[in-house]
């Protein structure tokens, strides 16, 4: 699943879906890359003005609007779990050099915990593998005080995957630097 529902405020409100980067959207380059690892797809956040990039895959509505991150990722939960899915790969679209071998790593990594989540010099919170018998607890801690994903996440159990050698791919686009930096990866790929 593509996480693509946020505000850019710092980026000062704009679409970071349909961000141009390298001759594409943002989220046409996340579609490309899930494609690599993940069937079937869906876009969290509802890039509904952008339907001719979505080629059909599902849009999902936030389980509690305005709620962030958490509440895409649970709509994503629930529609896996309908799906009969066992696990969620989410994706955020802001990371435009984000490729399979992050998931891959997130797989091999122990399924003791129903959340597995990326760790490079940071916790990355939005790539993660989720269990989707979690909709539900996913639903309730978004409408709750707490809607942070690191707080879902240490209520249910998680297991950080190690991958520092993996850092670069986890650049994403907050800024108007960051899109900058990014277009100018870009170029030299």
């Amino acid at each position: 699943m593509i996480l693509a529902g946020g505000g850019a405020v710092r980026l000062g409100g704009v679409d970071k879906a349909q961000i141009q980067l390298g001759g594409e959207t943002l989220l046409a380059r996340a579609i490309a890359a899930i494609q690599s690892f993940a069937a079937p797809i869906a876009i969290s956040g509802g890039p509904a003005p952008h339907a001719s990039e979505v080629a059909g895959l599902p849009v999902l509505t936030d389980v509690s609007p305005g709620a962030g991150p958490l509440a895409g990722i649970a709509a994503g939960l629930k529609w896996a779990a309908v799906e009969g899915m066992d696990w969620l790969a989410v994706r955020p679209v802001d990371t435009p050099f984000l490729d399979a071998a992050a998931y891959e790593q997130l797989v091999a990594g122990s399924d003791a915990e129903p959340i597995q989540i990326a760790e490079t010099t940071r916790t990355q919170w939005l790539v993660a593998l989720i269990r989707t018998d979690l909709w539900q607890a996913a639903a309730e801690a978004s409408a709750g005080e707490d809607k942070s994903i690191a707080h879902f996440a240490k209520l249910v159990g998680m297991s950080k995957i190690p991958m520092a050698d993996l850092a670069p791919a986890f650049d994403n686009i907050n800024t108007p630097e960051d899109l900058s930096a990014a277009r100018a990866r870009a170029e030299t790929l």
